[in-house]
């Protein structure tokens, strides 16, 4: 049998590891193609900035080797987690292969369960990974990778024909995946407009894009600079443009970073609509694979409200189960806090188990609490007219408030706690969006309202980044905009307005966002070949009230077996597709394995898996 796997990122590779270790037969060939090679593109270590960009996940939280949570069938721990390998394996691959910078051999000397990665070491770490696998493969298999790009796709009854950008060598599969990853997408006609007038005013414009890639030569020192966005890709555009040209920081004696310029870096102006960027990771203090207990958010929960409203669960009733249990975890760390003995805190945090009125509760026990976090306004902080005219201030401020609250750490903090629990209920959303429990109206609100709150709450930056952008505000090279920020080309060049009525003027414009994962809109010439021949279709099986489709901008898919389908609803024949193209169908996809957790790409690998060989 041959298998052809369409990108080597970790789903690729988690896919070929599970298929070696399910296959029974004499002969098997795994061929995974990529431009970007083994790891594919996000963790590609021969980009320099993947040397100073950071994971979003500690170490001792990233693994690319199943284990028994993922099926019973698998025999202990298959293999060490990416700190564990910085410890213990990364030393001697590295002296092995000198062509990886020296960086991470320097690295790999301080890992510990802290640390954040950078996003190349990641890298390095997949690469010695499929390297294991081959060097572990049974008589009869052979796995390959080639680095190229499949342009086109032909099929037929009993094959596969992939076809490469430059149509020099054709490759034949039995069986086709499709795991590619985050998709580049095409301009919209907003950044086509924004490009056209750049070009026509001899400005610097850069769309939506992969960060590690960009290349800031041409910006000089002290250049304003005007960035949209203040999500994760902000963060590593601010390291690119600071951290890249030869800043760094330094600890003052009170514990704050301190940044010293090197004199290169331009001055950079960023705003959003929400004027701030999303809460900080929490400083480590999970073991590997732990998940924080749940008393009110639990299926259980869940199917009760489910069967009294007719087998759906009203959005309004799953947001507040959810916002009841961060705010239990918020009272409870604040609980453990306080001078209370422990026989008292015990009793307290039961009370609140077993009573509705928690008010009464806490007032009674002498504490002025919120009770109930209100989590829209943690994500999208509410500003008054008058907060305006002092917004760096209170930047500033929310800054600091921020990285005091993760510093208390991700189990002990009463609010970075309480944001962490989104990321360990998160099995427990995918469960109730793919079992269909929401109505299309109500599934609406999960992804208009619901996706955007768990986004800036749970997937912030270490806080290590947050420490640094405070660090560059202070230092002038950082200008935050109030909320409201609107980008227009005018007088020759851009300009940046916010709701504080400030402007400025600039020739650079960087769009510091990921674009859409809607494949419709992709740049993938594969993917546009196979939509415009109709061969793959949007996902059409949820309308809303108003006539509205809501997973279109997905692939239509087989939702238990992952098969691809035709025009007619009928899965194909070994043709299978999982992975960020199907975010929205499927609940967040933007995952890194995580050991012990019968984590999603290890789930989802399984199950193609044995469609395949069965």
């Amino acid at each position: 049998m041959n298998i052809a796997i369409i990108g080597a990122g970790p789903r690729g590779l988690a896919l070929a590891h599970r298929l070696l270790q399910l296959d029974q037969s004499t002969a098997i060939t795994i061929n995974l193609f990529d431009p970007f090679g083994v790891g594919g593109r996000v963790w590609n270590p021969k980009l320099n900035n993947n040397q100073i960009f950071l994971m979003n996940t500690v170490a001792d939280q990233v693994t690319l080797f199943n284990d028994a949570s993922v099926d019973a069938s698998i025999k202990g721990v298959t293999g060490p987690n990416l700190l564990k390998w910085s410890q213990e394996d990364a030393a001697d691959y590295l002296a092995q292969h000198p062509d990886y910078a020296k960086s991470y051999s320097q690295e790999i000397k301080n890992m510990d369960r802290q640390s954040y990665s950078s996003r190349g070491l990641m890298g390095v770490y997949a690469h010695w990974f499929f390297d294991r696998l081959k060097a572990s493969l049974k008589p009869g298999q052979e796995l390959n990778c080639y680095p190229v790009e499949i342009t086109k796709l032909q099929f037929s009854q009993d094959h596969f024909h992939l076809i490469t950008s430059d149509e020099t060598q054709d490759y034949f599969s039995d069986v086709l995946v499709m795991a590619p990853g985050h998709l580049d997408a095409e301009l919209s006609g907003k950044e086509k407009g924004m490009a056209l007038y750049a070009d026509a005013h001899h400005l610097q414009y850069w769309p939506m894009g992969h960060p590690a890639e960009a290349n800031f030569s041409t910006l000089a020192a002290k250049e304003p600079v005007l960035m949209r966005g203040f999500g994760l890709s902000f963060f590593d555009y601010m390291i690119a443009l600071t951290e890249g040209r030869g800043g760094h920081l330094k600890q003052l004696a009170s514990g704050e970073l301190k940044y010293v310029p090197s004199g290169k870096e331009p001055t950079i102006y960023v705003g959003s609509r929400s004027g701030f960027p999303p809460r900080s990771r929490g400083i480590n203090q999970k073991d590997t694979s732990q998940l924080d207990q749940t008393y009110f958010f639990t299926l259980q929960n869940l199917e009760e409200i489910r069967a009294a409203h007719d087998g759906k669960i009203p959005y309004d009733d799953f947001f507040s189960l959810l916002q009841r249990e961060l705010s239990f975890k918020y009272l409870s760390n604040k609980i453990e806090a306080s001078d209370l003995s422990p026989v008292q805190q015990t009793e307290l945090i039961q009370a609140l188990m077993h009573n509705d009125d928690w008010t009464e509760i806490i007032r009674r026990a002498g504490f002025d609490w919120p009770i109930n976090l209100d989590l829209k306004a943690l994500a999208n902080p509410v500003l008054f007219e008058s907060d305006y005219e002092n917004f760096q201030k209170i930047f500033e401020k929310h800054l600091e408030d921020d990285i005091a609250s993760a510093k208390l750490g991700n189990e002990e903090s009463p609010l970075t706690a309480a944001f962490d629990l989104l990321r360990d209920v998160r099995s427990t959303v995918r469960f109730i969006i793919e079992h269909d429990y929401f109505t299309p109206d109500d599934y609406q609100r999960v992804l208009n309202e619901f996706k955007s709150i768990d986004a800036r709450l749970s997937v912030g930056p270490p806080v290590l980044r947050t420490e640094q952008l405070l660090a560059l505000v202070k230092a002038g090279i950082v200008h935050p905009m109030a909320p409201g920020m609107q980008v227009s080309g005018a007088d020759g060049a851009f300009i940046a307005s916010d709701n504080a009525y400030d402007e400025v003027r600039s020739n650079v414009l960087i769009e510091a966002r990921l674009n859409t994962t809607d494949f419709r809109y992709t740049a993938s010439t594969l993917f546009k070949d196979l939509l415009a021949e109709k061969e793959i279709v949007p996902n059409e099986s949820k309308q809303t009230s108003s006539g509205q489709y809501l997973t279109d901008n997905t692939p239509a898919i087989d939702a238990e077996t992952y098969q691809v389908m035709n025009p007619d609803g009928k899965p194909y024949d070994n043709w299978y597709l999982y992975g960020i193209p199907l975010e929205g169908q499927k609940w967040f996809n933007t995952v890194i394995p995580r050991p012990g957790v019968n984590s999603l790409i290890f789930a989802e690998s399984n199950k193609i898996a044995k469609e395949i060989l069965k």
